[in-house]
């Protein structure tokens, strides 16, 4: 399957991909790049008999476009390789405690009187 925009392919389903999937790319010099896959689709794979699940991602030489990964060229020039899944970090929760309340200095003051006095 080559390169395709968005517009150009002929959906049987479409959903977005969990954080996370990436479409590699081995480049020229023989590392590996990698870029987030945006959705899945199910596409026609043109002899309409059967369909292909593929990858979307933000097409790398036109950031306006999303294009399948398959058959998609890295900014290096690398030619797609495989799908990986790399987790994402958890997420990092921070609860601020709420200020403590306002003191009753009146009745503070009122309770230690009362205290010295017995």
């Amino acid at each position: 399957m080559s390169a395709r925009y968005l517009s150009d392919m002929a959906f049987n389903q479409l959903v977005p991909a969990e954080v996370g999937w990436k479409a590699v790319f081995t480049e020229l010099d023989g590392t590996e790049t990698m870029s987030r896959i945006v959705a899945w689709a199910s596409v026609d794979d043109g002899d309409g008999d059967s369909s292909a699940v593929v990858g979307l991602i933000v097409d790398p030489s036109e950031p306006s476009a999303i294009v399948s990964a398959p058959g998609t060229s890295s900014p290096g020039g690398g030619d797609f390789l495989r799908y990986r899944f790399v987790a994402p970090d958890p997420m990092k929760v921070v609860v601020e405690q709420p200020p403590p309340p306002p003191t009753d200095l009146v009745g503070e003051a009122s309770k230690k009187l009362i205290k010295r006095g017995r």
